[in-house]
């Protein structure tokens, strides 16, 4: 595993979380 496939994993699941968090943020208000 190459450190380029890391840091696309890293980013993708930190924008996964970001999106849920939104998704959240936005339902609760």
């Amino acid at each position: 595993m190459s450190v380029d496939w890391f840091g696309i994993v890293v980013l993708a699941v930190w924008g996964a979380l970001a999106a849920l968090a939104a998704l959240r943020w936005f339902r609760f208000t």
